[in-house]
């Protein structure tokens, strides 16, 4: 499940995942000036964050995959994991575990990356463009211009992002709470025709 395996790669971006994308696929991913540099932008995270999102692929669950944030005397700390559940773990077994200390990070990592889209993303948000490392590989990501949409009856900000890194295109798509939390209440990223979605699981914390 190579999709799944580079979702968890850029979301736990879920720093990070079923609302279909538009058929034509992602609109103004080529953005027009002023675009925000993210990595201007403040990296946001709330001390004592816990969330947990379940995971599918093609409508079955797949895994579960966690975040859990809290301030140390080294600093603010982020901890992300993703785990295969059922059927998914008997035929490849996967698990990603992260630690990161954004706050001292000379570059952006998947975790700090998110905190900078969450604090970005508002409703006159300019486009905007932002550089991930990860596993010694670097992502360029473009992000279109925040859009209100609603899921499951609450309102959100849809964001639609496209990730490059070499030959390889991703697309991203994150509906956060449109509040000041800007919770990751579901995450959907497609590669080669695959989707792998990721759903905030309510009932936890």
């Amino acid at each position: 499940m190579r999709c799944g395996s580079v979702l968890i790669t850029l979301l736990l971006l879920a720093g990070c995942l079923e609302t279909p994308l538009p058929p034509q696929g992602v609109p103004n991913l080529v953005a027009p000036k002023p675009v925000t540099v993210l990595d201007e932008v403040q990296i946001g995270r709330a001390d004592g964050e816990s969330l947990v999102w379940n995971v599918t692929w093609r409508g079955m669950p797949v895994g579960r995959a966690q975040l859990d944030v809290d301030r140390r005397e080294s600093g603010l700390r982020v901890e992300s994991e993703f785990h295969t559940l059922g059927m998914a773990a008997q035929v490849r077994p996967m698990r990603h575990h992260l630690v990161s200390f954004p706050e001292r990070e000379g570059v952006d990592g998947l975790h700090s990356a998110l905190g900078r889209i969450r604090v970005w993303a508002q409703r006159d948000a300019k486009p905007a463009r932002l550089r991930v490392h990860h596993k010694g590989r670097a992502y360029q990501v473009r992000l279109a211009q925040p859009v209100v949409d609603r899921i499951a009856g609450t309102e959100t900000l849809r964001v639609q992002c496209l990730a490059e890194s070499g030959t390889s295109e991703y697309e991203l798509t994150i509906w956060l709470s449109d509040d000041v939390l800007r919770v990751p209440l579901q995450v959907k990223m497609r590669n080669e025709g695959k989707s792998v979605t990721a759903i905030l699981d309510p009932t936890h914390g």
